[in-house]
């Protein structure tokens, strides 16, 4: 498969449980108004990959739960992709869509 179309599989669907297994992970942002409606685009704040992706979404000090603690009109979540090449695919994932948090995609 080739990065464009895990991309597009990534990106298709939110995941609301956090797999203990191996792959690469992204925290997204988007904005919502006072009726909780999605309003705008979906923002990749970080890019991460883990053998475990549970286990490290859950540290205290990961972006995604600083993220989810500060924002009050905004959704933090994440998105994953399962894979045993998942450091392999974290850089070519971060070199391609830059994410603002990533120091690689600066």
């Amino acid at each position: 498969m080739d990065l464009d179309q895990i991309i597009k599989e990534i990106m298709s669907d939110a995941d609301f449980c956090k797999p203990d297994m191996a792959g690469v992970y992204m925290v997204c942002v988007r904005k919502r108004d006072d009726c909780l409606r999605y309003v705008g685009r979906e923002k990749i704040l970080y890019i991460g990959s883990s053998q475990n992706i549970r286990k490290r979404l859950n540290n205290r000090k990961h972006p995604y739960l600083l993220a989810y603690q500060r924002f009050d009109d905004i959704s933090v979540y994440t998105r994953s992709y399962l894979t045993d090449n998942y450091k392999e695919l974290e850089l070519q994932l971060i070199k391609k869509l830059r994410p603002i948090l990533n120091k690689a995609g600066k």
